[in-house]
């Protein structure tokens, strides 16, 4: 994934940097303060989604929002800032964000935010027609209420666990999670975690295979009893 920081307060920035390093998820990312050159990078190169804020200058966000909206760049934003009020808020929705984090960020929603729009984009890149449930689910609704499952404390996901549902039901054949990560284009490390998950809940076995040379394989495989 392809991230653009555009946020005018440098210190800002390495908070961002370093939420996104700290988490699974494998993140390119470029940063900038400039409101001039967050505009020349959207025109020169493609990204994802964008994180962008107004910290010091009041009128960045219409700047920068609207003219994303006029220049009909397609990418994703999420928005922070220190306002609160109905009026900027509104603005922002109108100018096409999708999610707005008021300041100063915490790393849970922040980490909220970055996975929802990666899922978002994710699945939106996987298939031209939908459903209604899978509008409802992840286009529509996902700006309003996220879903939760049990294990969230655990740092799992209900919509990304339903991914990684659907990738093992057709398979029938001891696997590793780094295949299963690049099936679903999440990390490895991400993927273990779910898959351990399962484990624990019985879904899942596992075992080690040994090869002549090197590290063993740890093989996941249908719980079927």
């Amino acid at each position: 994934m392809r991230c653009l920081i555009g946020i005018d307060d440098e210190n800002l920035v390495k908070v961002v940097e370093d939420y996104l390093t700290r988490m699974d998820m494998i993140f390119y990312f470029e940063s900038t303060s400039n409101l001039e050159t967050v505009q020349r990078l959207l025109k020169e190169k493609e990204y994802d989604f964008m994180i962008a804020s107004c910290c010091q200058h009041h009128d960045y966000n219409q700047k920068l929002l609207g003219w994303i909206r006029v220049m009909k760049i397609d990418i994703e934003v999420i928005y922070a800032t220190h306002y609160n009020d109905l009026k900027h808020i509104q603005q922002a929705f109108r100018y096409g964000v999708c999610d707005y984090l008021l300041l100063p960020l915490t790393y849970p929603r922040f980490c909220n935010a970055i996975q929802r729009v990666v899922e978002k984009i994710l699945f939106l890149n996987s298939q031209n027609q939908f459903t209604q449930k899978e509008i409802d689910d992840y286009i529509s609704l996902a700006a309003l209420e996220h879903k939760t499952c049990p294990d969230q404390s655990k740092g799992i996901s209900h919509s990304t666990l339903e991914r990684i549902e659907e990738c093992l039901s057709d398979i029938k054949h001891p696997f590793t999670a780094d295949q299963i990560a690049e099936q679903v284009e999440l990390s490895r490390i991400t993927v273990r975690r779910y898959l351990e998950n399962m484990v624990e809940k019985g879904i899942l076995n596992t075992k080690m295979e040994y090869g002549k040379i090197g590290r063993p394989n740890k093989l996941y495989e249908k719980n079927n009893t």
